[in-house]
């Protein structure tokens, strides 16, 4: 093909059904006489339009595909000969939906469950049988990278400090706690999620370890359409969802609701072993929990949009009221060192929590005559609000106002420079108020309840960011690809305890976060990508606040004020193989960050008290691998394993530390399997070796789920039976030890549940198209836009 000459230019403009551009769709050329040799490809503009220039003579295949449409290859190859028409126009390409009842055919071409692309790796929810019926939290576990551990905690690569978005934004709707977020939201409304170890300095540099972009459905179809979802399943779980949308003439209008109960059971045991300074055993402490914990919630969403010559007007609005209760019953029995009994006692504590959460958002869109130019702009506003009020036995009353207030506004800008080249610039301003008044009333007798202004707490924290950044993106050649970016960032923070004494902790700093992404082409088959990020992990509320959690008198939990931003700069060397049957990606990772925020625990009159702290230095090396394979017409399979290094260094602040380090993996296996016409069933399985954490170490895990669903009614109607954990095989281990102390903590919330979901989803798009067509297995695009 190198010896050909290049004289070809081919264009046209790719649209969805109901007429509106499709930006970012994949336009594929290959050798006709070899179908499997991709010659060149290209990525359509934001206004549909795409071009591919110095294509060499020959005859080509030309192929178009986006996430949520089926494949299209044109019937009528294309043909470029010396002496000939050196320019074709293939004009308007029009795309059917992944899943589209049309007049006379019906297409049924399922979206991959995994794409890679350049700067991240794209997740299609719809292709998750195991997340019908579920939350986002369900989603996320079955993730590769993507962990969830019993509280909801999500880490990234075995790191915590992850950014949470909803469609490329940060979300308030549901709080501010991504645990509490990813509970929410049905499933049923993700269209897809993005991982994204190394952002450019387009995003927010906030997350060390990278972004979780959840992007929710925004249908552009016809018509008037929607969906009805109900489940069931065990521990009294409900859940309820309905959503509706009507598209013509340039205005889209959506509405949805969803009501979600969700009950966990959990089980919980501790055992401690108390040392002198000689290192002899000084006391025995045991602990047994049985907890029960419910979550209730109602969501109303609301969003319209509105195209008129190059401009684009959308608003939204969402509603939240939720609910959260939580008993636990706590048996401790603390023992000398020959085991005669010193103290047995019994504690059983309640809390409910009542909130409502209401966010607005407006975005505002304009394209110029220049292709590729663009103009966006973003306001949102979210207000939180909650009440808690605990009882622990007949010693502690615990009431609780909480208040999360966040403005956000972006102004995006892109200005093509070429045909090869464009610079993107913008900039955003975040500010968040969170309100936290903590009222503690103690009694001796269990009836006269006296306020105590020295457990009491009122702590408050202001942030107000201003950044801007510059992105220069484009090609050297048609190998080579390149974006160098920077981002400055003012930051604005202080905490306060408002005590008689008001104690203030201000934070502010200026950063610069700079970015370099390469991808070089070295076959058809074969794509290299390096990148280079620097991020910032800045410590929450939780994190911050000093009022002390003795909800466990022996494990007792606090925050530190004195906590400082940790900065990480991350390095990435990527490859990828595109076989006829799948593909093989495989990544080299390294971070290293300094005044990394880290949990620690340390002993302190026989209690355990568990805090964070600034580490001097922490350092992560890594491989990750990801295999996409077809072996039959009826099996799929995604396979990954994460393994990696961890090295963290306390200090000479905190001697009582000890250095934490070693090796860990995780690997995962995903198949789907066609049963019959309709049918499809999905196994998962998840394993989590044994890792080192400070002064301690977490033992292995594995987590599986199997579902299976059936689709009915011409598609319009799906039944999913889902069966989470199996094998009963699911529990967390902790171990923590110091000089004078070795404590070992087992955790088993009961994962093993059964839920059915079902699914009905009505309405009629106007379609013009007939056909059938299929996916197939993509390794993604070259798109070097790393925004959204």
């Amino acid at each position: 093909m190198n010896e050909r000459p290049k004289i070809g230019t081919l264009s046209g403009e790719v649209y969805d059904a109901g007429g509106q551009a499709v930006p970012y769709a994949t336009i594929s050329l290959y050798d006709a006489q070899n179908p499997e040799s991709l010659v060149d490809g290209a990525i359509s503009e934001d206004n549909g339009k795409f071009l591919l220039k110095e294509i060499p003579a020959g005859i080509f295949i030309v192929k178009v595909q986006s996430m949520g449409y089926a494949e299209v290859t044109l019937e009528e190859k294309v043909k470029f000969f010396p002496g000939r028409s050196e320019a074709v126009n293939l004009g308007r390409i029009q795309l059917a939906d992944a899943v589209q009842e049309l007049s006379e055919v019906t297409v049924e071409a399922e979206r991959e469950l995994y794409v890679n692309s350049i700067d991240r790796q794209t997740y299609a929810v719809g292709s998750d049988l195991s997340a019908e019926g579920g939350v986002a939290q369900d989603v996320l576990q079955n993730i590769p990278m993507v962990e969830v551990d019993t509280d909801g905690n999500i880490s990234l690569r075995g790191s915590e400090n992850v950014r949470i978005l909803i469609n490329g934004k940060p979300s308030k709707l549901m709080g501010s706690d991504p645990a509490t977020l990813m509970e929410q939201i049905p499933s049923n409304m993700i269209d897809k999620v993005e991982v994204i170890t190394n952002p450019s300095a387009k995003f927010s540099p906030e997350g060390s370890a990278g972004i979780i972009n959840v992007v929710l459905k925004k249908d552009r179809k016809g018509g008037v359409f929607g969906g009805v979802t109900a489940s069931a399943g065990s521990y009294d779980n409900y859940g309820l969802s309905a959503n509706v949308n009507r598209y013509s003439d340039g205005l889209n209008l959506n509405a949805s609701y969803s009501f979600r109960q969700r009950n966990r059971l959990a089980e919980q045991d501790v055992f401690r072993t108390n040392f002198d300074e000689d290192g002899q055993v000084e006391s025995i402490m045991e602990q047994t929990s049985d907890r029960k914990m419910g979550r209730d919630s109602h969501m109303f969403q609301l969003g319209a949009e509105y195209s008129w010559g190059k401009n684009t007007l959308g608003m939204n609005g969402g509603l939240n009221f939720s609910g959260r209760s939580s008993y636990n019953n706590l048996l401790t029995s603390n023992r000398d060192a020959d085991g005669n009994i010193l103290s047995e006692f019994q504690q059983i504590s309640n809390s409910n929590d009542d909130g409502i959460n209401q966010n607005i958002g407006i975005d505002y869109e304009r394209t110029f005559n220049k292709p590729g130019q663009k103009l966006t702009a973003n306001f949102t506003f979210a207000n939180g609000d909650m009440t808690r009020y605990s009882t622990f036995g007949t010693r502690e009353i615990n009431d609780v106002d909480y208040n999360d207030r966040n403005i956000n506004f972006q102004l995006d800008y892109v200005h093509p420079l070429s045909q090869k080249w464009k610079l993107e610039t913008g900039w955003q301003t975040t500010y968040n108020k969170i309100d936290q008044n903590t009222k503690v009333s103690t009694s001796d007798s269990g009836e006269d309840f006296i306020s105590d202004p020295s457990r009491s707490n009122h702590f408050v924290y202001d942030e107000l960011v201003n950044s801007f950044y510059g992105v220069m993106n484009g090609k050297f050649s048609e190998k080579l690809q390149a974006q160098l970016g920077f981002r400055v960032e003012q930051a604005q923070i202080a905490s306060e305890l408002i005590t008689e004494e008001t104690d203030r902790y201000p934070n502010d700093y200026f950063a610069f976060y700079p970015s370099l992404h390469l991808n070089y082409n070295l076959t058809d088959k074969d794509k290299l990508k390096a990148s280079y990020s620097r991020r910032v992990s800045r410590p929450g509320v939780r994190q911050l606040n000093p009022f002390e959690d003795r909800s466990n008198e022996q494990n007792i939990r606090t925050g530190n004020p004195y906590l400082s931003p940790s900065f990480t700069d991350s390095y990435e060397l990527g490859h990828t193989h595109n076989f006829s049957w799948g593909s093989l990606s495989s990544i080299a990772y390294y971070r290293y960050s300094t005044e990394d925020i880290t949990r620690v625990n340390y002993r302190e009159d026989d209690i355990v008290y568990s805090t964070y702290a600034n580490l001097a230095s922490t350092q992560n090396a890594g491989f990750d691998f990801m295999l996409m394979a077809q072996p039959t017409d009826w099996w799929k399979v995604m396979g990954s394993a994460n393994l990696f290094y961890q090295y963290m260094d306390p200090g000479d602040e905190y001697p009582e530390l000890s250095v934490a380090e070693g090796f860990a993996y995780n690997l995962s296996m995903n198949n789907t399997f066609d049963l019959w016409k309709g049918a499809s069933l999905q196994a998962m399985v998840r394993y989590s070796a044994p890792r080192n954490v400070t002064n301690g170490e977490r033992d292995a895990f594995i987590f599986s789920n199997i579902a299976v669903k059936q689709k009915m009614l011409k598609n319009k109607m799906s039944a999913t039976l889902k069966v989470n954990d199996p094998f009963n095989l699911m529990q967390f281990q902790i171990k923590n030890w110091d000089p004078y102390y070795y404590q070992d903590m087992t955790f088993n919330m009961l994962f093993q549940t059964v839920d059915l979901a079902l699914t009905y989803n009505f309405g009629q798009s106007n379609h013009s198209k007939k056909g059938r067509s299929k996916g197939r297995t993509s390794g993604g695009g070259d798109d070097m836009d790393m925004g959204f």
